[in-house]
Order: C-alpha cells, then sequence, then structure tokens
C-alpha cells in the first residue's frame, strides 16, 4: 500500500458518472438541433475546455449561457441520481482508512457537489481531508489543490499519493512531486492511451488494486 497517505479524484475514480454527464451533454445539442458528438470524441478531448467542444460543434458563444443552464438543470434534476460508485471504490476508501492510512479527495467540483456526494456514499467519516475548486481558485491539471491536501495533512507530498482517471490528474500529480496513479477502465474519463501519454508512475484498473500497491521497499 502506499506509505503515509491516499489522495483521490471524485468523478470517474470514486464516482461512475460518465455516462450520466454524456447523457446531459448530447441532450443540451439535441436541444439545439445539434448532432451530439460521439462518446469517443467526447473522451478524447475532455481535456480542453468543454466550451471548445461546443464550439466545434457549432455553438456560438453567446449561446453559452442557456446551454449551462440547461445542462445544469437537466445532470441534477433527471440523470445525476443514476450515477452510482464503482463497486469497489466505497469499499477500497474504507478499507485504506481502517489500515491507519489517511485518505483525501481532491476534486474539481464544487465543495457543495463534492460533500453531497461523500454523504451520499457513506464516505464523510473516512476521509480526512477534502479539497474542491474554492479551496485553493485553481483547477487541475494545477497542483494547487493536491499540495494543499497535503499541507492539511502535515505529510510530505512524496510519502503519498494520488490516484485519477484524466490525464490532468497525472499531471497535477507529478507537478506536486507525489506518486501519479492512473485507474483506466470503461467509466475512466480518459482512455488508456490518453494516461498513457501523461505517463503516469502506475496504471491499475480498478481503484481496490491501490491495496496491492507497495512502495515500501
Amino acid at each position: 500500500m502506499i506509505d503515509k497517505c491516499v489522495l483521490l479524484d471524485m468523478n470517474g475514480t470514486i464516482r461512475n458518472d460518465l455516462h450520466v454527464v454524456y447523457r446531459s451533454m448530447s441532450e443540451v445539442f439535441e436541444r439545439f438541433g445539434k448532432r451530439p458528438p460521439a462518446l469517443d470524441e467526447y473522451r478524447r478531448t475532455h481535456n480542453v475546455h468543454y466550451w471548445d467542444l461546443y464550439r466545434k460543434h457549432g455553438f456560438l458563444d453567446s449561446e453559452k449561457p442557456a446551454a449551462d443552464a440547461i445542462f445544469s438543470d437537466l445532470f441534477f434534476r433527471k440523470y445525476a441520481h443514476l450515477a452510482r460508485p464503482f463497486p469497489d471504490a466505497v469499499g477500497t476508501v474504507l478499507e485504506i482508512s481502517a489500515r491507519g492510512i489517511p485518505v483525501g479527495i481532491v476534486s474539481n467540483l464544487e465543495r457543495n457537489v463534492l460533500g453531497m456526494y461523500m454523504e451520499q456514499y457513506g464516505l464523510s467519516g473516512f476521509v480526512s481531508v477534502s479539497v474542491c475548486r474554492e479551496d485553493v481558485g485553481e483547477v487541475k491539471p494545477s497542483p494547487a489543490s493536491i499540495l494543499f491536501a497535503f499541507e492539511k495533512l502535515g505529510i510530505p507530498p512524496e510519502h503519498g499519493s494520488y490516484t485519477g482517471d484524466q490525464s490532468q490528474d497525472v499531471i497535477a500529480a507529478h507537478a506536486a512531486r507525489t506518486t501519479a496513479i492512473a485507474v483506466s477502465r470503461r467509466g475512466s474519463y480518459h482512455t488508456r492511451r490518453m494516461l498513457e501519454e501523461a505517463k503516469p508512475d502506475i496504471i491499475i484498473t480498478r481503484l481496490s488494486d491501490l491495496l496491492l500497491v507497495d512502495r515500501s521497499a
């Protein structure tokens, strides 16, 4: 097991929500009379600003406020309840915590949304620190949120790890000088090739594989 602490991303790492995010976005496209991109294209371009993809498919910048409002309404009212944690995710967090290893969640989500998911999944009492975009004013691939989590825990980054499912997670972990672990599976936002190009220290195919990682040697 990674030695002193384990930091994790939320969406695509603990929470399997790719399908509901994509469905919400697709419905936005349909409401504007535009053909949605294929899921493979969405995954390939998820590391760019989301509005670049909208522009590529014919959206005007003047349509952004309305499109954002429709997406938010669709996601939270119609689809969000369909998202679930990955089958092994909650158990892995609980097992790491039971071993006396601090667990942190570092996400680009807003505080109220991150807190809601942690409460829904029963993680709040087992997570030592949670960091969201409001805490540092920067989002990954900036390492600021990861470094803030290590600072709050009082643990040097080189004694821990950060696990995520996107290339920007790997980039942020490298910049923070902590072990970069990428999880690659069907519900991941980024493809395995994209993750490999970011050069993580370790690639796993399910979160429970963290329980087998040993850096003590």
